[in-house]
């Protein structure tokens, strides 16, 4: 009879509840950006820029609340140096702001040499720069 009931016990008993294992997260490569693919690229950009560089944008100048790919990326073109971002004259940078200046180069330049792993990433990567 306990047999029994202990059978009876498990078939009427619900199912265990199982929850879905949380979604994959592809692991990036730990290799240059200049290696990725284009979908490695992009993942990279979602992942590991925006969220980086997103608040040290923000929390320089209030007019980068709301920071995207365009940014620092032309309209619908990601080909780098962006031709709409101010033109740099290397050799006198007294034209920009030298907050802007000193902003790009303790903080931003730094966090993209090594999310990108680039340790030469330089203005000019994004920048326009005047001269030859």
């Amino acid at each position: 009879m306990l047999r029994l009931l202990v059978v009876f016990a498990i078939a009427c008993s619900p199912a265990p509840v199982r929850r879905a294992p949380p979604p994959a997260t592809e692991t990036l490569p730990d290799t240059a950006f200049a290696n990725l693919d284009h979908a490695q690229r992009t993942e990279l950009m979602k992942t590991h820029v925006m969220p980086a560089v997103a608040p040290l944008f923000q929390r320089h100048d209030p007019k980068f609340q709301a920071v995207d790919c365009k940014t620092c990326h032309a309209d619908g073109d990601w080909k780098m140096p962006n031709k709409e971002l101010a033109v740099l004259d290397l050799e006198d940078l007294s034209a920009h702001d030298p907050g802007d200046v000193a902003f790009m180069k303790t903080e931003i330049i730094p966090a993209m040499r090594k999310i990108l792993r680039d340790p030469t990433l330089r203005c000019g990567r994004c920048h326009p720069v005047a001269g030859p």
